[in-house]
């Protein structure tokens, strides 16, 4: 017995003299390391430098692992300058890995923030996925931030305070240009070399084929002319286009590639140019016929849900009357959005009730969009609850000019709704018909924050269509641009939210379909699936047309994209 518990005093005392150093890593689960070891956990600086590293006989130092810190070369920053530095973590890598920062904290010249994972179920892989790989990628970007934020990065690692790990240092860069005059001068010379053989090589071959070069001038553009007519005969491509009266027309169309080929890899659309041609014959036929698109249209322009889908009981409540637009669109029960009655919203008087719809598309897990209307001043504070709850990240804005609205952003600074604080960081104009603002979000009862870009365009009156096609499918590419790899709704909504913003949804998600490859277009179904879900969406027939000929234009981009 004695004997045993002298092993076990001596085992305690070998892990003393060595140190332990507890490290959290990014699910926030604790991993113990010794101290010799965690010079090189997650830590590519150790060991460059001369630096002295004492082991001190039974110090225990916590590093929280899913915390990321950076150290600025200014030590007061000024509140605008954490704004912009916040905003383009947010935008450059939180979003692209499908990542959350909060609970930032700035102190001393640091700033650090949590790293959390808001879908761990998520099927996208992250392209970085440890707070090492963070803070290497905040260092990477650090000329941007220079000149985007004004705030020179001096170091990055995990941690937060004086527990940290430095990561990357600029010390480690005073190699770099040096390296940077070997590599080119080795470049150089290699250059160099393969030019002067290429040059040889092709003297040598221009010589040799001199005496044939007059027997086939001319020849090789009609074998090629030849071998595509005979290819073309030999594989027809047809593709079957739906109507909206149900009726099928078979359109042909013949190329000298396969039908299943995919031409749009290099924009990013798998719509084969065959179906490309036969869809846009379809669009265009329609569009020179005004009669084909009124008779789709008088077939769904009545078009409501089923009775049992069409119920409202919760939005006709009287103590909801007031949060209403104008009474005439109201969300369904079954796909209304629900706010969390909480500590931090007043909703004791609407049982969370918000004039807003889940819109669905492919998938009926996920809300491909949320449409709502423009919030009232009396319900701007759930509005910004719901974009909270929601995790929405992008808003599409379609109030025109002339629309009397209210305002739910600062037009400068910041303004407080309810427990939320917005925070305008920039606002760019960039063309006469748009405009994107960024905003940075704070929760005061939780001290979380977070961003949020708008989307507005301010060129399509109430009742009516975009001033230009070309700028809606501009402001539409960027909306996704901007919204790749985030997981949450789109926000859109107008006035209403029915007209303009089902005919903005009804044109995303049409064209969606197609850079995926379907094969067949029916209009007057898609309208039907999304009034299923809201009522009203598209509120007449010249709305219903600028659907067709958005797509159109749409379709012939990608055509262009395609055959260039």
């Amino acid at each position: 017995m004695k004997k045993g518990q002298e092993e076990v005093e001596s085992k305690e005392n070998d892990e003393e003299e060595e140190g332990v150093e507890e490290v959290n890593d990014l699910s926030g689960r604790p991993v113990l390391l010794l101290k010799k070891d965690s010079e090189q956990f997650n830590n590519a600086d150790m060991g460059l430098a001369h630096t002295v590293h004492k082991i001190v006989k039974g110090g225990i130092q916590r590093v929280e692992g899913n915390r990321v810190y950076l150290r600025v070369a200014k030590e007061n920053l000024t509140e605008e300058e954490l704004y912009k530095l916040i905003a383009y973590l947010d935008r450059k890598i939180a979003a692209p890995n499908n990542l959350y920062f909060d609970q930032f904290l700035y102190e001393d010249g640091q700033l650090s923030f949590r790293i959390s994972n808001p879908s761990l179920t998520m099927q996208k892989p992250t392209k970085v996925d440890s707070a090492s790989g963070i803070a290497q990628a905040v260092y990477k970007r650090r000329k941007d931030i220079q000149t985007l934020a004004g705030v020179r990065v001096d170091e990055t690692g995990i941690g937060s305070g004086e527990d940290v790990v430095p990561v990357e240092r600029s010390q480690r860069d005073q190699l770099f240009i040096p390296i940077l005059a070997v590599s080119a001068m080795t470049i150089c010379a290699l250059l160099s070399v393969l030019a002067s053989t290429i040059i040889r090589r092709r003297r040598d071959s221009n010589k040799k084929m001199l005496p044939i070069l007059p027997q086939t001038i001319g020849q090789d553009d009609k074998i090629y002319a030849e071998l595509c007519r005979q290819k073309a005969e030999t594989i027809p491509h047809s593709v079957a286009v739906i109507e909206g009266s149900g009726q099928r027309s078979k359109h042909s169309s013949t190329s000298s590639f396969h039908e299943n080929e995919t031409f749009g890899a290099s924009n990013g659309s798998d719509m084969d140019i065959g179906t490309g041609h036969v869809l846009l014959a379809f669009l265009q036929k329609h569009l020179e016929n005004p009669d084909e698109i009124n008779k789709q249209w008088e077939s769904v322009k009545e078009y409501e849900a089923s009775e049992e889908v069409a119920q409202c009981k919760v939005a006709k409540r009287e103590e909801n009357g007031g949060k209403n637009f104008d009474g005439g669109t109201l969300p369904y029960d079954e796909s209304r959005v629900q706010l969390h009655e909480n500590d931090l919203a007043e909703l004791s008087d609407g049982k969370g009730y918000i004039n807003a719809s889940m819109i669905f598309d492919s998938n009926p897990e996920q809300p491909a969009y949320i449409a709502a209307q423009t919030p009232l001043e009396q319900t701007a504070s759930q509005f910004w609850q719901m974009i909270w709850e929601q995790g929405i990240g992008l808003i599409v804005n379609l109030c025109d000019k002339g629309d009397n609205y209210f305002k739910y952003w600062p037009e400068e600074g910041v303004k407080l709704f309810g427990c939320f604080e917005a925070h305008l960081v920039s606002e760019h104009i960039w063309s006469e018909h748009y405009v994107i603002r960024s905003l940075y979000l704070k929760n005061t009862a939780t001290q979380e924050t977070r961003t949020v870009t708008q989307f507005h365009f301010t060129s399509w009156a109430a009742g009516g269509v975009p001033a230009s096609n070309k700028a809606l499918l501009e402001f539409r590419r960027k909306v996704n641009k901007s919204y790749r790899g985030r997981a949450s709704p789109v926000l859109v909504h107008c006035t209403n939210g029915s007209g303009r913003t089902g005919t903005y949804i009804m044109i995303d998600m049409t064209a969606k379909r197609i850079n995926k490859g379907v094969k067949e277009l029916n209009i007057a179904a898609s309208l039907e699936h999304l009034r299923d879900q809201r009522m009203k969406m598209v509120e007449n027939e010249q709305q219903f047309k600028c659907v067709f000929s958005c797509i159109a234009d749409e379709i012939s981009l990608l055509l262009k994209g395609i055959q260039h």
